[in-house]
């Protein structure tokens, strides 16, 4: 079987569409890896859900950055820490700037 594909999580909150792709990528319907959990807040349960599942996960605070693009390069720096095929945008309500490595390679899911 291939590889399963990598994914970076983007969140800024409870994490409901994380849990969803942890639910499905343990139920087997979704041949994935989450390789990493970027939060645009330190403090929301999305981070605890990855920590309970031993994923890595991070915040990248977006209140101590200027402009949207010190943001994103930020944010980008902490998904090149691990393999990622797939970025994740799950409820991450940040303006995100993604480089052109990525172009192609960014999905938005929104929950609302």
């Amino acid at each position: 079987m291939k590889n399963p594909v990598r994914l970076g999580v983007l969140l800024s909150g409870s994490g409901r569409t994380l849990q969803n792709l942890i639910d499905r990528i343990e139920d087997g319907s979704l041949h994935a890896k989450i390789s990493v959990v970027v939060s645009s807040h330190p403090e929301v349960k999305g981070l605890d859900r990855a920590r309970a599942k031993k994923i890595p996960a991070v915040a990248v605070d977006y209140r101590k950055f200027s402009d949207d693009k010190t943001f994103s390069a930020a944010v980008t720096q902490e998904l090149d820490r691990h393999p990622v095929d797939l970025v994740v945008m799950a409820g991450f309500i940040r303006r995100y700037v993604y480089p052109s490595k990525f172009e192609g390679r960014v999905l938005n899911i929104h929950p609302a």
